[in-house]
Formats: structure tokens, C-alpha cells, sequence
């Protein structure tokens, strides 16, 4: 591999990792909300 096909590997691989924490986030605050919503209700 190139410098250059090293690097946009390289890229590729943080855009997957930065995607996969945002869902995870986003899936925790979704979670947080039915949990209150849960509470809340009962």
C-alpha cells in the first residue's frame, strides 16, 4: 500500500469508528428518554 492508500484507509476507518459512536450515543439518549418516559408514566 501507498502512503496515500495508507491515509484513506486511515480516514475511512475514523469516519466508521466517529459513525458508530454517534449511534451509540444517540441510541443512549433515546434510551434515557423512554426510560424517564417509563418512569414518568407508571
Amino acid at each position: 500500500m501507498s502512503v496515500v492508500q495508507v491515509l484513506q484507509q486511515e480516514i475511512k476507518d475514523t469516519e466508521l469508528s466517529l459513525s458508530r459512536t454517534y449511534e451509540e450515543s444517540v441510541y443512549k439518549r433515546d434510551l434515557k428518554k423512554r426510560e424517564f418516559t417509563n418512569n414518568f408514566l407508571t
